[in-house]
């Protein structure tokens, strides 16, 4: 219902606002394994997936839905048929997931009724459902490893396009990790900044008209369009890999 997608997205506003609390202080007492860095790494490497699978429509959409969460634990080798059955971390996903229409909030209100209404998980709880699955494989020891090469596998299963407009540097990992800040307020590339957590910026006198209204948004271009393409490819991709399409 309208109603619940409403509780939903200011669900998803609130949790997106205490990860991008400078203080941590909320996220410290969700006893994650994962320090403030990782956390707030593996919220934006989320988010290029979800930008591959819903194009421009997601925006920087405060969460992941089912077949994108799918795709990219496969795609970053958190899969494996001992410590961590695809079923079971599917299952994870499920207990927490809630109803969502996947678009952010700087997509066009006009057209936001044409985006999916999906299982989705808020930040907060997919942080939740990536803990326990890497705690299946990690420890606070030997995480390290695995974050350092977390941009340099996505480059491996993502449209370049995509990495290209998240502006995150392969030779800043170590930055990012270790200075968390700047993906909150925003690292020298242009990388990170609150709106790609999905939290609503100022108000900008630039984004309006002398009018006060919202100025026209301007056709796409032919390079737009087949980055939408692209991304309708990836997600019934995605889909395809659903346990319940693999189990038939």
């Amino acid at each position: 219902s309208k109603e619940e997608e409403r509780t939903n997205r200011s669900h998803n506003d609130k949790t997106c606002a205490y990860l991008t609390d400078r203080s941590w202080r909320t996220a410290s007492k969700a006893s994650w394994m994962l320090n403030r860095g990782e956390v707030l790494f593996l919220c934006l490497i989320s988010n290029l997936w979800m930008r591959a699978s819903h194009g421009t429509s997601a925006g920087n959409y405060p969460g992941i839905d089912r077949p994108t969460f799918c795709r990219m634990i496969l795609d970053i080798g958190l899969v494996d048929q001992v410590k961590v059955p695809y079923f079971w971390a599917v299952s994870l996903f499920d207990e927490a997931a809630r109803i969502g229409r996947c678009c952010g909030r700087e997509s066009d209100t006009a057209m936001a009724h044409l985006t999916p209404v999906l299982p989705t998980l808020s930040r907060w709880s997919m942080i939740g459902v990536l803990d326990t699955i890497l705690r299946m494989h990690f420890t606070v020891f030997n995480k390290g490893k695995f974050f350092q090469s977390l941009l340099a596998i996505t480059k491996v299963h993502l449209p370049p396009h995509v990495i290209q407009e998240s502006c995150l540097q392969e030779e800043m990992v170590s930055k990012y990790l270790h200075d968390p800040d700047i993906l909150v307020v925003g690292g020298p590339n242009g990388e990170g900044g609150l709106e790609r957590f999905g939290v609503k910026a100022p108000a900008s006198d630039e984004k309006e008209g002398s009018s006060g209204r919202p100025n026209a948004v301007a056709d796409p271009s032919e390079d737009d369009m087949q980055k939408e393409q692209a991304a309708r490819d990836f997600y019934c991709r995605a889909m395809l890999v659903e346990p319940e399409v693999l189990n038939l």
